[in-house]
């Protein structure tokens, strides 16, 4: 490609056409928009608790409740008397003797934002073998209506319903329109219908859709009182699931009968407008108790807003429609007018009481169609009760705090104005709550009993509402009492899973799974007296300590929190103890609304001196309730919103062959800020090392533990296997297999060989090397472990390091005068107790432990003839069946044996319980089969596994029909599309897949309890399988047979850069030759924490851990490795120097101990080290040249009255305004504070408070050229603002820190560090410059050595003299700028409604000046910017408010640019999630492959000059765009399109309308752009496709296969640049 020189003006010279690029999400979004508890994935008559669904925008996650008892199992006497118990009332799942947490199930990526969920329940009368369905309604108008098979463990679609307006009705398409308010699914609690309410285009809409009639069964009739989500149920069917309650109910086997889950008809809309004269819609909730559907419809009668208040106040009304779904009529009949203008929210209460809670900012209501009751929240809301002191106390509050709102303000002569009375104030059956000052917008409730609802506040308070009963009505007095119940996050919704959980959603930091018990008979003070110590017992502190640990496991507090603000330090730590005493331990009820307390829930200047009337009235009439006690039991990482993000590098460690590079990320609000530091991969820290070339020849490594009994004994010479806390055992020896010979080596203090010392074999190579007996012994008492060591000729085992048999090849009954060097042991496993020999001719052998002899037997050869011959087979592995698991997750019973539960044996059961190992062969061709030992019977086979078919089901079954139905129409399509394209007939024929090379299948104890399958196919391909139960009645299975049928579900395993290519692959050596030694290791507790679980790849081009956490596998690639120095082996390594480690074995000789960082959260693709700043984050950025970072963060502090000058008028309005914003939220505004950090730690090195009210807008490192000395120095710029309103002028400075370290002596007494070392550096900040500016300075950043700063609607340029900063250009731009991005001397802005400007900057020594090149002329809200450079074309980014990401193109000599002047949009991408940062990064050279020729200079300057985008969004997603060129993109083009239409996808959802940009409702539309960018989570499918599939997908695109997967890979390699 010819480069082309610059244009004589200095513009860019970019290539006409298309700007190519590809969009690819690297990791989901955390924050939690929406959760709902529903019988999903198993019906009620499973038993077992409900599953909790949870949408993070368009990612959906089904998760399991896992209870688990820490002591021993129970007897069959004891679970009855539990079941029992549980039919009695009481809750036997949740005690102390349980550990609750989250499984995951399953989850999907849909092609879609999710805008609402909610269960649609089985029919009252359906049999309790139906399942639940979900109604997911979608932003664009649209709902799926889906239901879990159990058969494939995806999502079937029911139903699919689309209200978008017409192509051609006028107006935009709804699906490329975003609704202010997405629609809203809610369903009926008796299942009989589901609505939605369709908010879009200012409408009010609502889609009804009947529910399909249940069928009655006999044997399961629903009581009417009966509540499915009761606990008591629960816990009886997880007892009927295992067989141990018997007497109580019918046996699990005969309720396994399926039936199908809930349904809806056809939908129909209701205009609730037009028929109804029902307009402004804002909430909808079915009511209980009533005979037909009865929907509740908040809803505003005539629209007011905060300056009509004085007229129009009471505006909302709430009205109950009886729905007739048979015959299409609706009737409103009961109604409530005249409700505060403020009511938002509905929640329906359950039987007795019946009716809802209505929820609005000053009031909390009842609304029934027998009663009404309100609750005054604030003194701000008015209301009667109490007695004559507390109302006067009341309304001098409500004054005051009318008066500090609107101070400065005309209506401050009028408090009356600013704050008008409601009429519900004064309505019969209000009263004032009484000992608390609260705001409940923005608020969440859950209902956890017919009398009590628990809400959230926006400030992360936790309330408990109490009701009082007298028949189905409220109580005429003391009807309703609001009292604090603790603090926790700032939720964003609730939702109850059973009566004891709850689960609390979060998008600004980590959802939490609670669980809440009712506390005793206590005597409980709404507000403590002045002479209240607050303390807490030794034994209530070490509660909260030993939760906190649990909850906080891995996430750091910094060291210097004790720096921040002075005056926010008691803030901190009252927020502390309200979070962490109240909500993660025992500790007692607190204030709320007092004096000391910062940022809390009180309500303008209302504070504890102004309630103390009300509060004393409060206290006396407490009744003796002692409310809830909450625990963590499980918490969901969350990383949103991501604020700012920076690429930066972690300290150095020895023997890092690359730089520690992370990504660091600030996220959450308040109390829940925190910073993220994400890698892509393990990058593990070096211990110690064994230089290359020591080891030649290096096959495999293997460490073993000796006799437990043996090595304990303080006589031994061999190492301590146990260490002295009691903990996990030493390993005692590493057994290293060379090319002819084997390494012994002791691993005690240090690593010694013992080669000479031992029995071991030493003379001939080690195939494989592991434990044998270990746990076991008769009865279970003996400690005995024993070493087995398999060689081409036999095996060896040993105690310790005394040989005590030796299993020759006759011994095996290869036969007697067989040559041994022809029929040699050429592969071995060792696994539960039994070793497997493969022979040089393909056959098999066995050998089993006896544990009364403690020797090796040999399985018969009566036994052996049920195997393969050994030309059939391609690879086999030992299984341990002994992993305890239940039959579907979230039942309590887990009973060993999961594989032979769904196969078809004939063992008894006595030998089921003797023999948990089972046999995996797979059979050449592809075939995977399993053989239950010793008698080698086959008990289940299916064929399509080296297809990589998305479910393995056995032979004969639905499922394997389906595949080979599938396979046979991909071939179908293979041979015609290369018929139309004219090729041969020899040319239609698709080659098989490559055979497997190895495969192993693991159970990993509450990481993954269901068989794992992993395995690597020919081509280096990795494919991973979960094990599953399908029951009977449901794909194909006999509804008659007794037991339920295994099969294995694909899991998804990608990886940029592909990480699935073999070395040397096209040397022609054989496969077992290139690799090398073992491919998949299982391992276990590496790493702190109790350590990760999973297995390890090893011998491709790349190292691979598949980790299991939650029951997801999650692919992480090994970093830090060199390309000529890959790992070839692998083994855990745990002793007294090196806790939890690995050694790996490279293809060099050497070997490396190593050890994962710690502190680490693997819950997603990017490991996730999360520390907790207990305030907000806003900019985060790295600063290369000091290898630090800085961060501006803020917290809230007491208003403290600034000093103003006489004649600073400006200042003295700013100061009015700040001060009334202060009062009307209790007294207390925003202090920001920079902080530079160290790298790792992350703490905090220097710190510079601001002054309070003044607010930090950017923050960057740039290079300043001095004028007097003409160096060029690398500074921090900070950008600040002085907020003062719309009547307010704002100003702002411009702040210059100089960076520098210095040497700190602590014997002299003048400078110390905190670890108190001498001659130690410490990083200083000093402010170098400080000019004032009048107007906000928002962005900024540097220019070819000059600094350049958007202050208010111009963009200055300055100059740096060492001392001050000096304006030498300046331009006028449109409103507010947001973003500046600066590559040479261009300069692209972003601005906050009008859109992108791209300027050029001229200094050519006489003149400085500033030259608009061109500005997009359509409207745009734009959040981030940045450029995108590929070789020698410049494209320019940007990402507005809606989600969408822009690429423009400044092209001169398009006739279409108006001579340049306009900016040409190239192509456009819908992100699904508001981009609020953008950094650029330079895209690292691709891998050449061995022997390639030298690139070409034009190769180097077009790769070499490459640089990718990386972003974060609001919900907490990361994603990348990818430059790429024209002929991958028109091929990989034809291939994201034949994906599209011939995938399936989830819900129903097509990813091609949902990629389209979409126009935000009420804005103008844009014109569409040529393209799209490529979708890199559609072509990622391809990678994952069965073989056959990829094949007719590539031959759709005009390509092989392998053709297709080069363009892919190559492009996904750009991607790894972590």
């Amino acid at each position: 490609r010819a480069h082309h020189p610059p244009a004589r003006d200095g513009s860019p010279r970019t290539r006409r056409g298309m700007s190519y690029a590809m969009h690819k999400q690297v990791h989901p979004p955390t924050g939690v928009d929406h959760a709902c508890a529903a019988y999903f994935t198993h019906p009620i008559g499973d038993g077992g608790p409900p599953n909790l669904v949870v949408t993070q925008a368009n990612h959906l996650t089904v998760f399991a409740i896992r209870r688990e008892r820490n002591s021993d199992a129970m007897s069959d006497l004891e679970l009855g008397a539990k079941a029992v118990a549980a039919a009695t009332g009481k809750d036997p799942a949740l005690n102390e003797n349980m550990d609750v947490s989250l499984e995951v199930v399953a989850e999907f990526d849909l092609h879609g934002t999710v805008g609402s969920l909610c269960a649609l329940r089985r029919r009252f009368g359906a049999p309790r073998n139906q399942r639940d369905a979900l109604l997911v309604a979608v932003r664009e108008s649209k709902l799926s209506v889906v239901e879990f098979d159990p058969a494939t463990q995806t999502l079937v679609n029911s139903s699919l319903h689309s209200w978008e307006t017409g192509v051609g009705s006028g107006g935009v398409p709804s699906a490329h329109r975003a609704a202010p308010l997405p629609p809203l699914a809610v369903a009926d609690p008796e299942g009989r219908c589901g609505a939605v309410l369709l908010r879009a285009e200012g409408g009010s809409r609502l889609a009804l859709l009947p529910a399909v009639e249940g069928e009655v069964d006999d044997d399961f009739v629903d009581d009417e009182d009966e509540d499915d989500d009761d606990e008591a149920a629960d816990a009886l069917h997880s007892n009927l699931n295992a067989n141990l309650g018997k007497s109580l109910r019918r046996t699990q086997s005969e309720i396994r009968s399926r039936g199908t889950a809930a349904s809806v008809k056809a939908s129909y809309v209701l205009d609730l407008s037009r028929e109804l004269k029902i307009s402004g819609v804002r909430d909808v909730c079915f009511l209980h108790g009533y005979g037909e559907p009865t929907v509740l419809v908040l809803h505003e009668k005539k629209p007011t807003w905060a300056g009509r208040l004085a007229l129009l106040n009471d505006t909302m009304v709430i009205s109950a429609i009886t729905l007739d779904l048979d015959n299409k009529r609706h009737t409103v009949i009961w109604r409530r007018a005249n409700l505060p203008h403020s009511c938002y929210r509905l929640c329906a209460m359950p039987d007795p009481l019946g009716g809802a809670l209505v929820l609005s900012q000053n009031f909390l209501m009842h609304e029934s169609q027998e009663s009404s009751r309100a609750l005054a929240l604030s003194p701000l809301a008015g209301g009667g009760g109490g007695d004559e002191a507390s109302v006067r106390a009341a309304k001098a509050a409500a004054d005051a705090a009318a008066l500090a709102t609107t101070a400065g303000n005309a209506a401050a002569q009028d408090p009356s104005l600013a704050n008008p009375v409601s009429l519900l104030a004064t309505r019969e059956g209000t009263e004032s709550a009484l000992g608390v000052s609260v705001e409940l917008d923005a608020a969440q409730c859950a209902v956890v009993s017919e009398t009590r609802v628990l809400l959230t506040t926006k400030n992360g308070s936790l309330m408990l509402l109490s009701l009082r009963l007298e028949g189905r009505r409220l109580a005429a007095t003391g009807a309703m009492r609001l009292r604090r119940a603790g603090g926790a996050v700032l939720s964003s919704g609730m939702c109850l899973v059973t009566r004891k959980l709850l689960f609390l959603g979060s998008r600004v930091g980590d959802s939490l799974l609670v669980s809440f018990t009712e506390k005793v008979e206590q005597v409980v003070q709404a507000l403590p007296s002045s002479s209240t110590t607050g303390g807490v017992s030794h034994e209530q502190q070490q509660t909260v300590r030993d939760s906190i640990r649990k909850r906080k496991a891995g996430e750091d507090v910094p060291a210097e929190r004790q720096k921040e603000n002075p005056g926010d330090a008691k803030a901190n730590h009252d927020d502390d103890d309200e979070l962490e005493a109240l909500l993660y331990g025992d500790g007692k009820t607190r204030t709320v609304g007092g004096a000391e307390q910062v940022g809390g829930d009180g309500v303008g200047s209302v504070g504890a001196a102004s309630l103390k009337a009300a509060a004393a009235l409060a206290n006396n009439k407490i009744e003796k309730d002692g409310g809830y006690s909450f625990t963590v039991r499980d918490s969901v990482l969350g990383i949103s919103p991501v604020i700012d993000l920076t690429i930066g590098a972690s300290v150095s460690v020895r023997g890092d062959t690359e730089t520690r590079a992370e990504l660091v990320a600030a996220c959450g609000h308040g109390k829940n800020g925190a910073l993220a530091v994400l890698q892509r991969g393990i990058q593990p820290e070096l211990v110690t090392e064994v230089e290359a070339g020591t080891l030649p020849g290096l096959r495999g490594s293997w460490t073993v533990f000796s006799d437990l009994d043996a090595c304990d004994d303080a006589g031994s010479n061999q190492p301590r296997t146990r260490p002295t806390d009691g903990g996990r055992p030493f390993h005692s020896f590493l057994v290293i297999a060379l090319a002819t010979t084997t390494m012994v080596l002791e691993t005690g203090a240090e690593l010694k060989e013992v080669s000479e010392s031992v029995s071991l074999k030493t003379n001939v190579t080690t195939l494989c090397c592991g434990n044998l007996f270990v746990g076991g012994g008769t009865g279970g008492t003996s400690r005995t472990s024993r070493i087995a060591q398999v060689h081409a000729h036999g095996v060896c085992v040993t105690n310790g390091g005394v040989l005590t048999q030796e299993v020759s090849l006759h011994e095996m009954g290869v036969g007697v005068g067989v040559d041994e060097t022809r029929n040699a042991i050429v592969d071995a496993r060792v696994a539960a107790n039994h070793v497997l020999c493969r022979l040089s001719n393909g056959a098999l052998r066995i050998l089993f432990a006896d544990e009364t002899t403690s020797e090796l037997k040999p399985v018969h050869e009566k036994y052996l003839v049920n195997l393969p011959n050994g030309a059939d087979i391609a690879t086999a592995a030992l299984v341990d069946d002994s992993t305890h698991a239940a039959t579907h997750p979230g039942l309590d019973a887990r009973l060993p044996g999961f594989l032979k539960r769904g196969c078809v044996t004939t063992d008894s059961g006595k030998e089921q319980e003797q023999g948990n190992c089972v046999l995996a062969v797979c059979r050449v061709g592809g075939t995977l089969e399993l053989y239950s030992l010793p008698k080698c019977e086959k008990i289940w086979t299916a064929d399509g596994f080296g297809e990589g078919v998305s479910v393995l089901a056995p032979v004969g079954s639905g499922a394997a029909r389906e595949n080979a139905r599938f396979t046979n129409q991909a071939a179908a399509k293979i041979a015609a599309t290369r018929r139309d394209r004219g090729a041969g007939e020899i040319a239609h024929i698709v080659p098989p897949p490559p055979e497997i090379v190895e495969l192993r299948m693991d159970a990993f104890s509450t990481a993954h309890d269901r068989p794992l399958l992993t395995a690597i196919r020919g081509d280096g391909v990795v494919l991973a399988y979960r094990g599953f139960l399908c029951p009977p009645g449901v794909g194909g299975v006999p509804r008659i047979q007794t037991h339920a049928q295994l099969r294995f579900s694909r899991i998804e395993i990608s990886v940029e850069g592909g990480g699935g290519e073999l070395p040397a692959h096209a040397s022609g050596k054989p496969l077992p030759e290139v690799l090398g030694g073992t491919r998949l290791t299982r391992f276990e507790g590496i790493g702190d924490r109790g350590g990760i679980k999973g297995v390890f790849v090893c011998g491709l081009t790349s190292a691979l851990w598949l980790v299991a956490r939650r029951s997801r596998v999650l692919a992480l690639p090994m970093r830090g490795e060199s390309s000529g120095n890959r790992a070839v082996s692998f083994s855990c390594f745990h002793n007294s120097n090196c806790h939890d480690g690995f050694i790996l074995g490279t293809a060099a000789g050497g070997a490396r101990i190593c050890q994962i960082p710690p502190k680490m959260h693997y819950e997603a693709k990017w490991p996730v080290r999360k520390l907790s700043l207990k305030c907000t984050p806003h900019h985060v950025q790295y600063l290369p040249d000091f290898k630090l970072y800085a961060l501006s963060t803020s917290t809230l502090v007491r208003w403290k009255e600034p000093v103003v000058e006489e004649d600073d008028s400006h200042f003295q309005n700013l100061v009015n305004t700040r001060r009334a914003k202060a009062m009307a939220v209790g007294g207390v505004e925003e202090q920001f504070s920079l902080r530079l950090l160290n790298p790792g730690s992350l703490e905090c090195a220097w710190q510079h408070v601001l002054d309070p009210g003044e607010h930090v807008q950017t923050v960057r490192n740039v290079q300043l050229r001095n004028t007097k000395s003409g160096a060029l120095q690398s500074m921090l710029a900070v950008g600040t603002a002085w907020p003062g309103g719309e009547d307010t002028p704002c100003r702002g400075r411009i702040l210059l820190f100089d960076v520098a370290w210095k040497m700190t002596y602590a014997a002299t007494g003048q400078h110390s560090t905190s670890s108190g070392n001498t001659n130690q550096p410490e990083w200083q900040g000093r402010v170098a410059c400080e000019r004032d500016a009048k107007m906000a300075c928002t962005a900024l950043s540097g220019l070819e050595g000059h600094l350049v700063v958007a202050i208010g609607n111009k963009l200055v340029v300055h100059q740096w003299d060492g001392e001050l900063l000096h304006p030498v250009a300046f331009f006028d731009t449109p409103l507010h700028t947001v973003t500046i991005n600066v590559v040479k001397n261009f300069i692209l802005l972003g601005d906050l409604q009008k859109g992108c400007l791209f300027l050029r900057w001229k200094d050519t020594g006489h003149e400085k000046l500033l030259v608009q090149l061109s500005k997009d002329f359509e409207h745009l809200d734009v959040l981030a910017t940045e450029f995108l450079v590929d070789g020698n074309q410049l494209s320019m980014l940007c990402a507005d408010t809606v989600g969408n990401a822009y690429s423009f193109s400044y092209d001169p000599k398009s006739t279409e640019s108006w001579k340049g002047e306009k900016l040409l949009t190239k192509a456009s991408f819908f992100v699904g999630s508001p981009v609020n940062r953008m950094v650029r990064f330079k895209i690292k050279s691709p891998k050449r492959q061995a022997g390639a020729p030298a690139p070409t200079p034009l190769e180097l300057k077009a790769t070499g000059n490459r640089h990718a985008v990386f972003h974060g969004t609001l919900d907490g997603s990361l994603g990348i765009l990818v430059p790429t060129d024209k002929e991958s993109f028109d091929t990989l083009q034809k291939l994201q399109d034949y994906l599209v239409t011939r995938t399936p996808q989830p819900c129903g959802l097509n990813s091609k309308s949902f990629r389209v940009p979409k126009t935000a409702e009420g804005r103008p539309t844009r014109q569409n752009a040529p393209n799209l960018f490529l979708d890199g989570d559609t072509l990622a499918v391809f990678e994952q496709a069965p073989w056959r599939e990829q094949h007719a997908a590539a031959a759709s695109a005009g390509l092989t296969r392998d053709e297709a997967l080069w363009h892919l890979r190559r492009l996904m390699e750009r991607t790894a640049f972590l």
